[in-house]
C-alpha cells in the first residue's frame, strides 16, 4: 500500500482521486520545521525578532521543541480551523486554539503585553 501511495503522490500527484500538489507538502513541511527550531530554541523566528514579538509558556517555563512544535501544527497545516476555534476562546486571552493547547502565548516586546 505504501509503495503505491508514495508512487501516485510522486509521480501522479494523486492519492484516492484527489491531486495533492508535492510542492505544497514539502513547503508546509519545511515551514512547520523553521518554525518549531526557531521557536523551541529561542522563542522566535525571524519576523517575530524584527516585530518584537516572543512565543512564550504561560506557565512561566522555558520554551521547548515540543511545545513550539504542537503549537505550529495549527499554523502550518489548520490554520483556519486553528483561527476559528480560537476565535471562540479570545475571552480566555488565546487567538489560535493551538496556542492554548501548547500552553503557550505571544507576547510583544516593547511592553511584555499579552498579544494572543
Amino acid at each position: 500500500m505504501l509503495p503505491t501511495l508514495v508512487t501516485d503522490v510522486f509521480l501522479a500527484g494523486m492519492v484516492n482521486g484527489i491531486r495533492i500538489d508535492f510542492n505544497i507538502v514539502v513547503f508546509l513541511v519545511v515551514l512547520l520545521i523553521y518554525f518549531t527550531l526557531l521557536e523551541g530554541f529561542a522563542g522566535q523566528s525571524f519576523g517575530k525578532i524584527a516585530m518584537r514579538l516572543k512565543v512564550v509558556r504561560i506557565d512561566g517555563k522555558k520554551m521547548s521543541y515540543e511545545n513550539a512544535a504542537i503549537r505550529n501544527l495549527g499554523k502550518c497545516f489548520l490554520l483556519p480551523l486553528d483561527l476559528l476555534a480560537g476565535y471562540k476562546l479570545r475571552k480566555k486571552g488565546f487567538l489560535r486554539y493551538f496556542d492554548k493547547f501548547s500552553g503557550t502565548t505571544v507576547v510583544n516586546l516593547n511592553s511584555r503585553q499579552q498579544i494572543s
